[in-house]
């Protein structure tokens, strides 16, 4: 049973082990080195098994912790997509000229259509 679950400390995270040494080392407290406390504090109370699953359980954690920070990533860029490159602005004479939405001033007046999508944060005076 100990060498099972050795051999699951080792082939499940010894990288992560090395990594949360590494960190506690440069005096950073992060998820692996929370990982590297536990295990070693299950090794040294003889309860290998426990030991193992923490191990095997950070190393399956990983890749699903990388996929859901894609996916958020993937959400973002494609929220930015939707936000339009063009703005229409009143002028200080009163008429209103499409601009780039970068380009608008703070403070400055801005028409939005009915079902226009907005590119700016704004205060809604009036409609």
């Amino acid at each position: 049973m100990t060498s099972l679950a050795v051999l699951a400390v080792i082939a499940g995270g010894l990288g992560t082990y090395k990594k949360g040494w590494v960190a506690i080392r440069n005096g950073n407290l992060n998820i692996n080195a929370l990982v590297s406390i536990a295990v070693t504090g299950a090794l040294v109370l003889g309860q290998w098994p426990e030991a193992a699953m923490v191990m095997v359980l950070s190393s399956l954690a990983e890749p699903i912790e990388a996929k859901s920070l894609d996916h958020a990533r993937n959400a973002i860029q494609k929220l930015m997509q939707l936000a339009p490159e063009r703005a229409t602005v009143q002028q200080s004479d009163g008429t209103w000229q499409e601009v780039d939405a970068k380009s608008v001033s703070i403070n400055a007046i801005v028409r939005i259509k009915p079902g226009e999508r907005i590119g700016l944060d704004g205060v809604v005076s009036t409609g």
